[in-house]
């Protein structure tokens, strides 16, 4: 495994600019308990392979979009699809996404399992990785989820990048997973990220994770969180409540740009709430950061709270830079735009009275730090819009993202679901 993909292991546009038309997207499909998998997107098939077949012709070409399949366990078949990279200099960001109701045993190996790999248009393989969640003593059942990225741009200093997978053309990728259920709906996120000027022109990357700080809890806001990355309501800094069931997770959407630095804390349960005498020893309630891309920000964090202690649930990015893709620990900081926090509260040790009762949940969020605007994307470069409707170095207004950034916007008469991606 490459050092480009260590933050992956552990576990996107069309445009909206100048009259270019945004496709529809379908609904979140979970159902009323708010437990299954609540993808969106365009319906997709891929085209399924065993072992290292060729690629057949017709597999599905995905353009930067938001996108939903079912995938069937197999330890060693895959699911083919096709992907566009358009201009030179650009990156392109794929990921698949998961959410099992039980994850299997990890003692007995079975476990939530997916592999990605991108294939240049010549075969040549530019990322190849895997990650995996089982079931977990505290109950938590977050989403799993991997994210692989094509670099379009290398440091100088740096020669260890496949040189075919900086091309334009048709790139391949393969998604498989293995799994304790037969078939799992799943969410596949495409992005291309436009090309930027000169890399030396950009703030270095931030070589070291910052510490984990725990932020307390101030007056809180109300706010019902979205079942998936689609349909996430924002938040910005401040205290918030929600009502989530155990075994439910909830998402936000926090703004981060370039130069800035989000931390959040899941405060426990609050409003009155008092630990019953049935059994319950501790509430675990799960906090879960995700980048624009949907990598996972850091390892899955999960917070004890029972009566007389609590152990917070923290997690933070590294200030927001570009170059920290680069970097081995700030890897998941490298984007700025919408940051997505899941809070999942754990079913394991409840007591009768709690089984599938609502909890009312305080968490804190924390951005610091001024947005930069630093990043000089070329938006001529490629098919991003019009770039009269603003300029590369104020393109927070005008970038055409879809997905890593995907906001429910409106829903329309007809259930029409549009979606904009905003990103600097």
């Amino acid at each position: 495994m490459s050092r480009r993909t260590i933050a992956a292991r552990a576990l996107v546009g069309a445009a909206l600019i100048g009259g270019l038309s945004l496709p529809a997207t379908a609904p979140a499909a979970a159902d009323g308990d708010g437990t299954s998998a609540p993808f969106a997107g365009t319906p997709v098939q891929g085209v399924d392979l065993k072992g290292a077949e060729q690629l057949p012709d017709d597999a599905p070409t995905l353009s930067p979009g938001v996108y939903r399949d079912k995938i069937t366990s197999s330890e060693e078949g895959w699911r083919a699809y096709r992907v566009e990279r358009t201009a030179p200099g650009s990156t392109l960001h794929v990921s698949l996404t998961t959410r099992p109701t039980s994850y299997g045993d990890p003692d007995d190996y079975n476990t939530e399992d997916l592999r990605l790999r991108l294939l240049a248009p010549d075969g040549t393989e530019c990322f190849d990785d895997e990650t995996y969640l089982g079931d977990s003593s505290s109950g938590t059942t977050p989403f799993v989820t991997i994210s692989g990225v094509v670099w379009g741009k290398w440091p100088a200093s740096d020669t260890s990048g496949e040189p075919s997978c900086r091309n334009t053309g048709t790139f391949t990728v393969l998604v498989g997973r293995d799994g304790p259920t037969k078939t799992l709906p799943a969410e596949i996120q495409v992005l291309e990220e436009p090309p930027v000027g000169d890399l030396k022109d950009l703030p270095k990357g931030v070589e070291e994770a910052p510490d984990i700080k725990d932020l307390k809890a101030s007056d809180p806001t109300p706010v019902e969180g979205g079942t998936g990355f689609t349909d996430a309501p924002e938040i910005t800094s401040g205290t918030w409540t929600d009502t989530i069931a155990p075994g439910q997770t909830r998402v936000y959407r926090v703004r981060v740009d370039y130069g800035q630095t989000a931390r959040f804390t899941v405060n426990g349960p609050t409003g009155g709430f008092r630990y019953p005498s049935d059994g319950l020893d501790s509430l675990n309630i799960a906090g879960v950061l995700y980048a624009p891309d949907r990598t996972l920000v850091e390892d899955p964090n999960t917070g004890s709270y029972g009566g007389g202690y609590n152990m917070l649930s923290s997690v933070n990015t590294a200030e927001v830079r570009y170059l920290n893709r680069y970097e081995d620990y700030t890897w998941s900081s490298h984007m700025g735009g919408w940051y997505y926090y899941a809070v999942n509260v754990g079913t394991a040790g409840l007591g009768k009275s709690l089984k599938g009762q609502k909890i009312k949940v305080a968490f804190t969020v924390e951005v610091d730090g001024s947005a930069s605007k630093k990043v000089d994307y070329d938006l001529t470069a490629g098919d991003w819009g019009d770039s009269a409707e603003g300029s590369s170095t104020d393109i927070g207004a005008v970038l055409p993202w879809l997905g890593g950034g995907v906001v429910l916007l409106v829903l329309l008469g007809g259930g029409i679901w549009l979606v904009i991606r905003r990103l600097s």
